[in-house]
């Protein structure tokens, strides 16, 4: 099955079942995401390491609790 064949039986489903998948999608986006105040400590923490192990693991995290896991 397609993107556009699911996409096409989500539009189909009664709008409490839409909603559903719809939180369900939401949550999968999320995934990984971290708060704000989380995000602002990881950027200090890379601002103020020398180890260039280290700030790339910062980097990571940062990425991933921005976008989430992709």
């Amino acid at each position: 099955m397609t993107a556009t064949q699911i996409i096409g039986e989500i539009v189909a489903l009664p709008a409490v079942e839409r909603a559903e998948v719809i939180r369900f999608a939401r949550s999968l986006e999320a995934e990984g995401m971290v708060s704000a105040a989380a995000l602002t400590a990881l950027g200090e923490r890379l601002a103020t390491t020398t180890d260039v192990a280290a700030a790339q693991v910062l980097r990571d995290a940062i990425a991933t609790g921005f976008y989430g896991r992709r």
